[in-house]
């Protein structure tokens, strides 16, 4: 099924007959405090993306999948973050897969701790400022997921950062 969906470009006519490359293989782990939530993040020089959630998000705690579109607002097309309308990907569980064109705008929502988790001390429902590594064993407080970005440059050898 993903074979079928990356040869015609997941419907978006990306990749129908040109060879796809994996360009990167990367394994996101995301803490509390964690995310991507710069709204211009893009996979640039990738054509297709595919992020497999190793770990369910929630509304609650974070690590939620997000899309940004141009929205129709005074400053849009002029790459004004204001006239970016973001779209939280909900109903994902555990093991799905997103297949995006590498361009699109997306990110993760920052991972948080949730006032209702028991044992955190916070008191009357108060939700605590976002800690860094202090929190990173907090259960619930972890987003994980696999990230494959395909290309058509041919096999990668090197890092991509470099």
């Amino acid at each position: 099924e993903i074979r079928g969906l990356v040869e015609g470009g997941g419907g978006w006519g990306l990749a129908s007959g040109r060879p796809m490359f994996i360009r990167s293989a990367e394994y996101h782990s995301y803490t509390c405090g964690g995310g991507v939530t710069d709204p211009n993040h893009r996979d640039t020089g990738s054509v297709l993306t595919m992020s497999v959630l190793l770990e369910a998000p929630s509304s609650e705690g974070g690590g939620e999948f997000v899309t940004w579109e141009v929205g129709g607002g005074a400053g849009a097309g002029e790459g004004i973050d204001d006239a970016l309308e973001m779209t939280v990907h909900r109903n994902l569980r555990r093991g799905d897969a997103i297949v995006f064109p590498s361009e699109k705008r997306h990110g993760v929502t920052q991972v948080t701790v949730s006032p209702r988790d028991p044992g955190h001390g916070h008191a009357s429902g108060v939700t605590p400022a976002v800690v860094g590594p202090v929190g990173a064993g907090t259960p619930g407080c972890r987003r994980r997921s696999v990230v494959l970005e395909l290309w058509e440059h041919g096999l990668t050898t090197h890092n991509r950062q470099r």
